[in-house]
This record gives structure tokens, C-alpha cells and sequence, in this order.
């Protein structure tokens, strides 16, 4: 597939390089910091293409996206990036559970629960029906029934699977050891010994074997003897034994039927324990999103601000390249493949504006230096044009009525050398490409890259010109 790719004025660096109009892309083809124009901004303030590399995000606001509850940021770390009310995954699936009664209308209809002899047993140990509460998902049929999860409310189920997750031994371990390192850092914070995170670390490698007969252990200016003997580390001491083998647990793998036995998706879905079976998977609490602001690196302008609200979809800054640069695309009649011999041939491309405004075009062919080590001569035929601004009529205008209204010279006008068609809001033209000769260079004939400049100019409010130059990689393939 043919495309068009523009070159960051970053260069894949993240801050601004000095003359960037000035020389040409370090390879002829599309790199970290050549992009699609639907990926890039435009920052007002520079006058400057905007890559994702050379911005900064701001995180706006927290919220689940299936409530739409906005969480405040001091709760995000405590609830550990997940939704704090009734919103959990499917394990199996992972779409969103609903939370449902034993005396749910779901089971009316002539149809049964595949949980009935557990809840109508008179051995039932549910108690009372009315109270039981679980979560089931409305794609797969998974219910938390299954692995004998059910709730005493309908509500607040996040804080009732708390209690559950926080007895697992992964959580306890991490709790113990937590306080372990937190009572070393309180025991070596007033030591000369432990100033500065770099010193803090030192007696905590040195437990490990090999480390402590390095120089850097053994440093004259770490401590006193004294005080590393004051505030000697304990050894740490686990409290929780480590998972057995999986053949332990579960016996022979062989006797165990496939749909007994999760898939990799499922797994990784639970991450704390990677369970091998499906009846030890759990629901878990959706992961929370972010809507997120963008900001150039170079005066910090504001490119992206969305609606602080999770419900909204709309931005109420958003700066991208297609609103206020024009599109370069490839127009007809195509190249025919593949290309044979030195005879030059013409290449349509359509520039159009975005703007309210009329823009002036300015094009540049590579350099020489360049050149020489393309095997292709590129020759603009038409260096300099403008293009008509753009009519937000023409978006209800009749398809047959377009071409006669608005910025159009015509259907057999003469638009001047290398210009195709003008009208509207986009001009056509085009450039001339010839293969060089064929013992100087020798090249496949289903393959042409080059860059060229673009300059575009447009007029300001205070009747100064705004020019914006940057650098386009031309790639025509042969359709596959």
C-alpha cells in the first residue's frame, strides 16, 4: 500500500533539533518519528508538528468504564487501580458480571437454574434463599456459584471480596514483608549509615551470597563498624509456605478433562496465583481508566484536554495536525507496476486544507546529496501553488452540485504547469519521477521512496504570515 508518511520535527528524540527544515530525514523511509497526520499534533504557540514522543501526558481524572464513577486519585492506590463498587470481570470471559438473586425472574420461563439442587436442598447451606446474592455473567453462564462465592448484600460487593482476597497468602506475604523493610529504613534513617536511598540499599544486597566480598560493600566511607552493628538487618523470615508443584495440587494431569483445565488468557487474567483449574478462578473488580491530557514538551501549550466527566466524549481542547495542515494524499490514476525502463512517469497527489482560510504551497525535492543516493530523480513539476479555503456548506450540498459551488475555476480551466485539478478546498499535482539509469543504479521495480519539503504559508490575524515547513516521506508500492 502506498502512503504518506510526516516527519516529527523531534526526530524521534522527543525535544526540538536545531534546523530541521533545513536538512532531510536521516534514511529515506519511514521511522520512529515518521507518522500517519492522524496521529500527530499541532501546537499553536511553536508552530510545530507534535508526535506522541515529544509530549507529555497529565493524567485528568480516574473513573470505571463500566459505572462511569469518577474515583478521586487518593483512592486509586488504595483500591489498587480497580473499581470499588459492584463492577467485576468474568474470569472465563472477562465481560461484566451482573449481580443476581436465587429468586431472580431469569430462572422463570420453563427454564433451570444449573445451580438448582444447591439452592432448593433442604441441606442448602445458603439459610435463607432471599438473602443470597452472586454474580453471574450473561455471555458464557458462569456464576460465582461455581467456586462457592456468594454475598450477604446486593450492594458494596467490592468491600465483601476484600475480606476474601486479603487472607490470600500472597497478600499476607507481601503485607510482612512490606513491614520488614519498612522497620529497616526507620532503624538506618538517623545513621550516617543509611543517608540517601543509594546507602540504604548497600545492607540489603550484602545479604545476598556473592555480593558482600565487593569492593563497593566494603567502602571506607559507607559507617562506622559501630553502626553497622546497631542497625544490624534481621533476617527475613517468611510466613506463608511456597506453592507446591502443580501435579501436587491437582494429581494427574491426565485424569483431568480440557474444559476442567483454564487457558493461558484465563490465567494471566488472575495473575496473583495462575490458577490451573477452572473451579479456582475468581471474578475480579474492573480495572480502572484514565482520561489523560497532552502538553508540548517545548512551551508546555496544552495539545489534548478531554472532559474532566467520564460520561462525556468530547474534548475542549484538542490541537491535531489534519485541523490546520493539509493532507497530502495519493489521487488518480495510480501507477501502473511494474515500472520498466528510464521513462519518467507522473504522480497525482492531493493536497487538501482543513483551514477557513486560502494556504500557498511550497515544495522542495530532496538535496543532491541526497539525490545521489536515491536510484530516482524526483522533478516537482509545479514548486509553487495555493489551495482553496475549505466551506463547512459543502457537507450538505448534493453530490451533483458540489463541483459547481465554492472554489472551482472550472472543468477545462487552465490551471497552470503541473496542475492537474483546483477546486474547492484541494488542489491536485504533480511530480515526475524517473528511474536512474539501470548499471548506476539498480533496484526493484515494485518500490519507490523519497522525501520532499513542504512549506505551507497562511495568513494571521495581525496580517502576519504563519509558515509551517516539515518533511514528508513518499511511499509507492506495488498493491499486494
Amino acid at each position: 500500500m502506498s502512503s504518506i508518511w510526516y516527519e516529527c520535527s523531534c526526530r524521534g528524540t522527543g525535544t526540538q533539533v536545531p534546523d530541521v527544515d533545513a536538512s532531510p530525514p536521516d534514511e529515506v523511509r519511514p521511522t520512529l518519528n515518521a507518522h500517519s497526520i492522524y496521529r500527530l499534533y499541532y501546537c499553536t504557540d511553536c508552530h510545530q508538528l507534535r508526535c506522541p514522543v515529544c509530549v507529555q501526558e497529565e493524567i485528568v481524572v480516574y473513573y470505571c468504564p463500566n459505572c462511569l464513577f469518577e474515583v478521586p486519585t487518593a483512592s486509586v492506590k488504595a483500591e489498587k487501580n480497580r473499581c470499588a463498587r459492584n463492577c467485576f470481570e468474568c474470569p472465563i470471559c472477562q465481560h461484566t458480571l451482573s449481580v443476581v438473586s436465587v429468586q431472580d425472574p431469569a430462572w422463570g420461563g420453563g427454564r433451570e437454574s444449573p445451580s438448582t439442587d444447591r439452592r432448593s436442598s433442604p441441606a442448602s447451606p445458603f439459610g435463607t434463599l432471599a438473602n443470597v446474592h452472586y454474580l453471574s455473567c450473561g455471555v458464557c453462564r458462569w456464576d460465582s456459584l461455581e467456586v462457592g462465592l456468594k454475598f450477604e448484600r446486593p450492594t458494596g460487593l467490592a468491600m465483601q471480596l476484600q475480606k476474601t482476597e486479603e487472607d490470600r497468602p500472597d497478600v499476607k506475604e507481601f503485607e510482612h514483608l512490606r513491614e520488614h523493610f519498612e522497620k529497616v529504613f526507620r532503624a538506618n534513617a538517623g545513621s550516617s549509615y543509611g543517608r540517601g536511598p543509594g546507602n540504604q540499599a548497600i545492607p540489603l544486597l550484602s545479604n545476598i551470597p556473592g555480593l558482600s566480598n565487593l569492593p563497593y560493600m566494603n567502602r571506607s566511607n559507607s559507617g562506622s563498624l559501630s553502626n553497622r552493628a546497631a542497625h544490624k538487618i534481621e533476617a527475613y523470615e517468611s510466613i506463608t509456605e511456597p506453592p507446591r508443584n502443580a501435579l501436587e495440587d491437582n494429581g494427574d494431569l491426565e485424569d483431568l478433562r480440557m474444559e476442567a483445565v483454564t487457558t493461558l488468557d484465563q490465567r494471566l487474567f488472575q495473575l496473583e496465583d495462575q490458577p490451573r483449574l477452572r473451579s479456582q478462578l475468581k471474578p475480579q473488580r474492573i480495572q480502572l481508566r484514565t482520561k489523560r491530557q497532552k502538553r508540548c514538551r517545548g512551551c508546555e501549550h496544552v495539545l489534548i484536554k478531554p472532559e474532566q466527566k467520564p460520561q462525556l466524549t468530547n474534548f475542549k481542547i484538542k490541537l491535531v495536525a489534519t485541523d490546520f495542515l493539509p493532507n497530502i494524499t495519493i489521487a488518480p490514476p495510480h501507477l501502473t507496476w511494474p515500472m520498466n525502463g528510464t521513462k519518467p512517469v507522473e504522480v497525482a497527489f492531493r493536497f487538501t486544507n482543513p483551514l477557513d482560510q486560502e494556504i500557498a504551497v511550497a515544495l522542495t525535492a530532496p538535496p543532491e546529496t541526497v539525490a545521489a543516493d536515491t536510484p530516482w530523480d524526483v522533478t516537482l513539476m509545479a514548486p509553487n501553488f495555493t489551495v482553496g479555503p475549505y466551506n463547512v456548506m459543502w457537507e450538505y450540498e448534493e453530490q451533483q452540485q458540489r463541483g459547481l459551488i465554492g472554489y472551482n475555476s472550472g472543468a477545462n480551466a487552465n490551471f497552470g504547469v503541473g496542475i492537474q485539478e483546483k477546486r474547492r478546498n484541494y488542489t491536485i499535482v504533480l511530480v515526475k519521477i524517473a528511474r536512474k539509469a539501470l548499471e548506476a543504479a539498480p533496484l526493484a521495480l515494485n518500490h519507490i521512496e523519497f522525501p520532499m519539503h513542504v512549506q505551507v504559508t497562511r495568513a494571521a490575524s495581525n496580517n502576519k504570515p504563519i509558515v509551517d515547513s516539515f518533511w514528508v516521506t513518499i511511499v509507492l508500492k506495488k498493491p499486494e
